[in-house]
């Protein structure tokens, strides 16, 4: 029974692990090539992915392109009604006590 535990956990943090490489990687797509993509269209579901819990390599990045993409063009990434601005509070807030 304990193996199936470690394997359930194991499974879970691959999840994780992938995942935040995934939201990663739409972000590097934001970042790099944002003007050959529908940025508009894509920077909601970024935001909603956010923030990284398990990748920190990756989340380092990640929270420097949302810090740079909010003080460069904060309407982008708020939303032109303030939509997401909870949702980038919360991620500001997560991201401020990670060590």
């Amino acid at each position: 029974m304990n193996q199936g535990v470690k394997e359930k956990k194991t499974k879970a943090s691959q999840f994780r692990h992938a995942r935040d490489n995934a939201v990663a990687a739409l972000g590097k797509v934001l970042k790099f090539q944002g003007a050959n993509v529908d940025s508009a269209a894509l920077i909601p579901h970024y935001v909603a992915s956010l923030p990284l819990t398990d990748d920190m390599e990756e989340a380092q990045s990640t929270n420097e392109f949302l810090a740079f993409g909010l003080l460069k063009s904060p309407e982008t990434f708020i939303g032109a009604a303030n939509e997401r601005l909870e949702k980038i509070v919360t991620i500001l807030g997560a991201i401020s006590v990670k060590k």
